[in-house]
């Protein structure tokens, strides 16, 4: 079958369900969820940044953290706008780590399912998705609503040689040094699906679709794979800041990367690479962002 026709196919679909689908009357057109350990410092931005593209539902999910990480979300979990899973299972190395992040996406995706979620990004809190030309995702998300899901490309950030994020200050506006557009890991993508047209999920960045859906790109071609061999992030990106800064880089990031035999030397390198060129796309965000956390304009 011609993707043509496999194409009127869906579409078709989407016209009969559309209907079907209104009647859900969901409650959320946008919501968020991803898995932290011992990142209190940060919950608090990645949060409030996320409400102001749109998400009126946060599915957290705590994997062993040793930090104040309470004290930020109660105030989000009173008002249900966080919904917090504890999720203590250690992990000892990639493949352990990758199993633990799944069944806690796969957990989230039920969840939403319940809550009348309309669409779910899945993400890390170090990583802040948004469109580079629409007010906020719920707007970016109208154009594909009939699709299974939308994947989005990283740009990825280095520390940029910043010790640690001052208080008075946002992450977002002081790290701002990433890797080439071009560089390889940037090819990864992670999934904004429709919580019922899921099927199953094997890989953190990448779900499988009930027939006849599948994701697609901003640029509306296919995505069938974790990674893709282009990458676009002219429409829809996520900043991820893979090191966040110096502190949090040395202190929390190398030990737990360590443990998964990934050695320091790897990591610097990493480091070295992501931490080249400047970019400020997200700065149109930063003003809202501020206020919102009640920092100085």
């Amino acid at each position: 079958m011609t993707r043509f026709f496999y194409s009127l196919i869906v579409f078709a679909l989407f016209f009969i369900q559309a209907p079907l689908e209104a009647k859900k009357n969901y409650q959320h057109p946008f919501a968020v969820c991803a898995i932290f350990q011992s990142e209190a410092r940060f919950l608090k931005e990645w949060i409030e940044f996320h409400k102001l593209m749109g998400a009126t539902r946060i599915y957290l999910y705590n994997n062993l953290s040793d930090d104040n990480y309470l004290e930020i979300l109660r105030p989000y979990i009173a008002t249900k706008e966080v919904v917090l899973t504890q999720w203590p299972y250690a992990a000892t190395d990639v493949t352990d780590w990758t199993r633990i992040q799944t069944s806690a996406y796969l957990d989230a995706i039920k969840q939403a399912k319940k809550d009348k979620v309309k669409w779910l990004a899945i993400l890390d809190t170090d990583e802040f998705l948004f469109p580079a030309i629409a007010p906020n995702m719920v707007a970016y998300l109208r154009d594909f609503e009939q699709f299974g899901g939308v994947v989005a490309h990283w740009q990825l950030f280095g520390t940029s040689d910043v010790d640690v994020v001052p208080p008075n200050k946002l992450m977002i506006e002081v790290l701002v040094r990433q890797a080439d557009p071009a560089y390889g890991e940037n090819a990864f993508i992670k999934s904004i699906v429709r919580p019922e047209r899921v099927s199953s999920m094997k890989d953190p960045h990448f779900v499988e679709y009930k027939h006849p859906y599948y994701a697609v790109g901003q640029d509306f071609n296919h995505v069938k794979h974790s990674h893709s061999p282009y990458i676009i992030v002219n429409k829809l990106r996520i900043n991820h800041y893979w090191s966040r800064d110096r502190k949090f880089f040395e202190e929390r990031k190398m030990p737990r990367r360590q443990k998964w035999s990934e050695g320091p030397s790897g990591q610097l390198q990493r480091l070295a690479n992501i931490n080249l060129y400047e970019d400020y796309t997200i700065f149109r965000f930063i003003d809202a962002l501020k206020q919102r956390m009640g920092l100085p304009q």
